[in-house]
This record gives structure tokens, sequence and C-alpha cells, in this order.
């Protein structure tokens, strides 16, 4: 008898027991290949005209020229107390770089172009002009 009060517990916990509220966790990619010879560090440091580093001034990342004038940038910093933007590592290849920062109640930009080479850190100056 306590063989059959056993065997339909168990059936009931098994029928009881669905998946079908189970929410599946996002994976975490784990990147397992060096893949510094695809990437290189971006490094940006702003300076207004007389040689001062600009802190909180705004570096946008184009992809190409034409999308300087869409305004679509592929990444965004702002600098820190040191004038400093770092991208970190992003692909080789060729950006546009766009800084600008109001610097007494005047809007200041520059643009240049930046090569990203990999297995190197990338020193780029901008001067606000």
């Amino acid at each position: 008898m306590i063989y059959k009060i056993f065997f339909i517990v168990c059936l009931l916990y098994l029928f009881a027991c669905s998946t079908s509220n189970i929410t599946p966790q996002p994976t975490q990619n784990i990147v397992s290949s060096d893949t510094s010879i695809t990437s290189g560090n971006l490094q940006v440091t702003v300076y207004d005209n007389a040689s001062n580093k600009v802190a909180g001034a705004d570096v946008f990342l184009y992809l190409s020229y034409d999308d300087i004038k869409r305004n679509l940038y592929v990444l965004y910093l702002r600098t820190a107390s040191n004038g400093l933007a770092n991208f970190g590592y992003i692909n080789t290849g060729n950006y546009y770089i766009r800084a600008s920062a109001n610097i007494a109640g005047i809007q200041k930009s520059d643009t240049a172009v930046v090569q990203v080479q990999s297995r190197r850190v990338i020193f780029k100056n901008s001067i606000l002009d």
C-alpha cells in the first residue's frame, strides 16, 4: 500500500512540475581566442588653443565622413578631468573623430582622421579651435 502511495506522489510530482514557465537566462559571451590582431586601443586627448586639457569635451567616433554629416557616430565619450577620452579596444581601421566643447561661451570643435592599428595604443590629440 505504501508503494502505491509513493508511486502516485511521484507521478503527481512529475506532472505538477512544468518547465514552460522557466525563462532561459542570457548567455555570457566568453572570448576564447586572442583578438588583438583585429583590434587596437584608441585614446584621444582634447586641448584648447592655449594647450590646456579640456575636461567634459564630447568626443565622437565615426566610420566615414558622410556619417559626420548625418551625425551617425559609432561611439561617444566625454573627456575625463585629464582631457582624455579612452575608447578602449576597437576594430582596426580608419575612423573620423570629432571633439567639441563649449569654451567661454563659444562652441569649438575639431575633426580628424585616425588609423587604429592592431596590437597598438593610438594616441590622438585634438585641438579645439
